[in-house]
């Protein structure tokens, strides 16, 4: 089976696969590898599909707050941290923190939205011969920027610390 078909048949859809569907699919695929093996380990992804979106979270924390990677077509790609109004104090501290944020994931940030932290690249994620940018732009940014999340939620108490491992 090559890889397209590998991909394709571990996500399951109810209705037929277009070429775009796939194609979504791979690209998924291909962001996702890149990211989960540096993620925290106290975050968790939501499974593959082929939508233009998925979200990282931390189990327990009641979606209060969470992460959405994203791509829209023939714009932008980018990823956003994402808090409901009850956690105002963990938004408050992060966006407080933005400096130290943006040194860390090495890009811009915006706050212009209350309650989101956005960072976009301009793509096409249909170019696959942009792929491979696109993905490395997603794994140099995004897992320093989550991993900086935890550690500034952590050290102010929003959340408790992560237990040591195992």
């Amino acid at each position: 089976m090559g890889k397209e078909s590998s991909c394709v048949a571990r996500i399951e859809s109810p209705k037929e696969w277009t070429e775009a569907d796939g194609r979504r699919a791979r690209y998924w695929e291909n962001v996702r590898a890149a990211l989960l093996p540096s993620l925290p380990s106290r975050l968790r992804a939501s499974k593959l599909s082929n939508t233009s979106t998925f979200w990282v979270w931390e189990p327990g924390q009641g979606w209060t707050w969470w992460f959405t990677i994203y791509a829209k077509r023939k714009g932008c790609v980018g990823w956003v941290f994402c808090a409901k109004e009850d956690v105002l104090d963990a938004f408050a501290a992060l966006e407080s923190r933005k400096d130290d944020l943006q040194a860390a994931c090495g890009c811009a940030l915006d706050l212009s939205e209350p309650l989101k932290i956005d960072a976009r690249l301009k793509a096409d994620c249909e170019d696959e011969s942009d792929w491979p940018r696109q993905v490395e732009w997603f794994r140099t940014t995004f897992p320093l920027f989550a991993a900086k999340v935890v550690q500034i939620l952590e050290q102010g108490s929003l959340i408790p610390e992560a237990p040591p491992a195992a």
